[in-house]
């Protein structure tokens, strides 16, 4: 018995919109967190710091 494999081809159209994708959910999180109070400046700020701004600085 053998088994084939092959290397998977990431498709890189479908990579970049769900990218396009999360990018815009990000900055709708962070307008929504902001303008609704949920959190001020400063607390988004140390938040930032705490994530190394992997998660909350996404302003294009």
């Amino acid at each position: 018995m053998s088994v084939h494999h092959s290397i998977a081809k990431v498709n890189t159209e479908k990579a970049d919109q769900m990218k396009m994708i999360v990018d815009k959910l990000m900055v709708q999180l962070k307008k929504t967190i902001i303008e609704g109070q949920l959190l001020d400046g400063a607390e988004m700020g140390f938040i930032f710091e705490k994530t190394d701004g992997l998660i909350i600085n996404t302003n294009p």
